[in-house]
């Protein structure tokens, strides 16, 4: 690829015999890691504002290590949980500034890269006083998005279905392509569900209008239950899959990098998730750069 096309028409591109496309890694454990504060119940959401310089040098890192979609500094960034938290007045600013700077690094570094959105709808307890409320706040979201020029949204963190499906309403009603990752766990029976809600993954995945979706995957969650989640999405979901796990641990508003899968044991294993049929990958919370670039030299 020499020049940015279509993000549908790469998702049909990628897998087969073709390599999959490249996401970048964890963005809030990025920032903690190198030094920036992190803010008791937004986590890094104010670091768009208060360290710009780090936030677009991680993007930046990312699209030198081969990233092909880096995903914008918003997932925080619900109006809910900033007004929660007492900045609710910084909520357009933070989520199209965060887009802004994703856009510059890319525009600097890799200009046929992708910029994504990212939309979480359940973020650290915090949860919308309604479903109307909560659609205009997405709806808001994704136009602030859609006018700091993101090429598409990704919901992160999909944890229930009527808030998920409302997201999605949103992102699709200012035009750009969503992609949905839900987060899962596996409960005391070993069943696929939903982190903290409990939720069946079956579910959810019955509950999404395929219509107005372009990828569906899973994300934030641990490497182990990754690859059963995919299986799982495969049999529901006949379009393109995507994946980005986590390693490590957290308490508000920490992570705990103890432990951290090395970079090579990730990209080997993400490297299966492509073998049957995933068509993008990346990293989340706790993998950093240097897993994107083992990534790109086992799966590029």
């Amino acid at each position: 690829m020499n020049a940015r096309t279509n993000i549908g028409d790469a998702l049909e591109r990628a897998g087969d015999d073709n390599p999959p496309l490249l996401l970048d890694g964890a963005t809030g454990t990025e920032l903690e890691r190198r030094g920036v504060e992190m803010v008791d119940g937004l986590w890094d959401a104010l670091a768009t504002s208060s360290r710009p310089d780090v936030l677009r040098e991680i993007h930046a890192d990312y699209l030198r290590s081969g990233s092909q979609v880096v995903i914008a500094n918003t997932f925080s960034t619900s109006r809910y949980v900033l007004a929660e938290a007492g900045h609710a007045d910084q909520f357009e600013s933070l989520n199209r500034n965060a887009v802004r700077l994703a856009v510059e690094a890319r525009d600097e570094v890799r200009p046929f890269a992708w910029v994504a959105g990212s939309i979480s709808t359940l973020n650290f307890g915090v949860e919308p006083s309604s479903l109307q409320a909560a659609r205009q706040d997405y709806r808001d979201q994704a136009e602030i998005m859609a006018g700091a020029s993101a090429d598409l949204i990704i919901l992160e963190m999909m944890r229930d279905v009527e808030l998920t499906d409302a997201a999605v309403d949103a992102v699709r009603a200012v035009g750009l392509p969503c992609w949905v990752g839900y987060s899962v766990e596996q409960d005391a029976e070993g069943r696929l569900v939903s982190q903290e809600r409990g939720i069946s993954l079956r579910e959810m995945l019955e509950s999404l209008d395929f219509a107005l979706v372009q990828a569906v995957g899973v994300m934030h969650s641990l490497v182990e239950p990754t690859g059963p989640a995919l299986e799982e999405v495969a049999v529901v979901w006949p379009g393109p899959r995507f994946a980005y796990a986590h390693s490590g641990g957290w308490t508000m508003p920490h992570w705990h990098f103890d432990g951290i899968i090395a970079p090579n044991d990730y990209a080997r294993v993400a490297a299966t998730w492509v073998t049957d049929g995933v068509q993008a990958v990346g990293g989340c919370c706790g993998l950093g750069p240097e897993h994107i670039r083992a990534l790109a030299g086992e799966i590029l």
